[in-house]
């Protein structure tokens, strides 16, 4: 009887997960979540005068295996925020951007830099006027990113009769938090720093960093055989992503695959997949056999986004020698590689993926080993830490901490 409890348990669980809302599911998530606030990281009992930093964002680099982490590239880049603040003398505290349980302590401290964002960066930016607030922005400014996921979700229901609300916009910047900082730093391009023209001035720029598998070693593909492969390397929001006009694309196109990852169980039911050329893969660990095998079979990481920050799955997939086809929502810069989409409708993006497909043998290989050797130079965790250590010295210049 525990058996059977214990499985109808899991069942119902992956039941609630594919039919519920993800507003929803977020929301107990959010309740069961049992968070820690981290005080005191760094601290110097000997210097009265260290300056004292909250830094809200995830805590996950304080609770996980760095070594083998393999599901998001904002672990390794939030462990990194951390040390540039430990190696500029403050003492830290640590909250989850989301957790509001902890709020009484982290309002009960007095600081003199918020970094971040969420209810910890909010709340104590009020109770804190004094410090120096410097948000630090993962997306597209969220009224821009709630214009663009509307007009795709009326193009969905145009092509397919189905109303759908939006998933992933305004999920974690508000309007009061952007309005209180003093500076911000965005993972980005100049693209994605133009949503924030309220910040124009105080906004520096950053590009983040994409997972590598270390296993991977770049070698010549068979173009022949992979010029028609695709991959769709995303997340919630499915929709927003553009996976729902790939889906309308490849049903018509048998002899053309689209291997998709990441959508996420309760999104399922938005999509008719059909016939053996969409392959619906789940989530793909970058660490496993699968998605070397995955990254060697394709030529082409495509992403019709209508909204990021800078896409970091992109950069994934093009640490690994993928060449991306996207739009410049997506906050990526190509240069002699890869192609952008010029707008979203299934006819244009039909369009590209023919063109793409029909590149001759020797194209394909330059530019399956230029985006590798691009990719591999800037978007690993050096370059990223290097970024941010600059950007932040030049903020923070005028507020050194006490010398020891």
């Amino acid at each position: 009887m525990v058996y059977e409890n214990k499985m109808m348990g899991v069942t119902m669980k992956k039941f609630l997960k594919k039919n519920l809302p993800r507003p929803v599911v977020e929301l107990i998530k959010k309740q069961r979540r049992k968070n820690t606030f981290y005080r005191n990281i760094n601290i110097d009992p000997a210097n009265e005068g260290q300056k004292r930093a909250l830094i809200s964002y995830i805590t996950d680099p304080l609770e996980t295996n760095l070594e083998t982490f393999d599901k998001h590239t904002n672990v390794l880049e939030c462990a990194q925020i951390i040390k540039t603040f430990i190696d500029m003398g403050f003492c830290i505290d640590l909250a989850h951007c989301q957790d509001e349980r902890n709020l009484p302590a982290v309002l009960r401290q007095e600081y003199d830099v918020i970094f971040g964002l969420g209810f910890p960066f909010y709340h104590a930016g009020l109770k804190n006027p004094g410090a120096l607030k410097i948000m630090y922005l993962t997306e597209a400014h969220p009224d821009f990113s709630v214009k663009q996921e509307m007009e795709r979700t009326q193009y969905f229901y145009l092509r397919h009769g189905r109303k759908v609300g939006l998933y992933r916009s305004q999920t974690h910047y508000k309007k009061e938090d952007i309005d209180m900082a003093d500076y911000a730093v965005l993972v980005g391009n100049e693209l994605t720093a133009g949503t924030y023209p309220g910040l124009a001035g105080r906004l520096s720029v950053i590009t983040p960093t994409g997972l590598i598998n270390k296993r991977y070693v770049f070698k010549e593909r068979d173009c022949a055989r992979t010029r028609k492969n695709y991959v769709w390397f995303g997340s919630y929001g499915a929709i927003h992503k553009g996976l729902d006009i790939l889906i309308d694309i490849f049903r018509q196109w048998p002899d053309y695959n689209l291997y998709i990852c990441g959508l996420y169980p309760e999104e399922e039911k938005l999509f008719s997949i059909t016939g053996t050329n969409i392959k619906n893969l789940g989530f793909v660990n970058v660490n496993s056999d699968k998605f070397l095998d995955l990254v060697q079979d394709c030529s082409f990481v495509i992403l019709p986004s209508c909204s990021e920050g800078m896409a970091t799955s992109l950069l994934t997939c093009m640490n690994h020698g993928l060449i991306p086809v996207i739009t410049r929502e997506t906050g990526i810069d190509l240069l002699d590689f890869g192609f952008y989409l010029d707008d979203f409708r299934v006819e244009t993006v039909a369009r590209q993926v023919k063109l793409c497909s029909e590149l001759d043998i020797a194209e394909l290989e330059r530019q399956h080993r230029r985006v590798f050797d691009y990719s591999r130079e800037h978007f690993n965790i050096s370059a990223y830490s290097k970024q941010f250590s600059r950007i932040l010295r030049g903020i923070l210049q005028d507020i050194k901490p006490a010398d020891s």
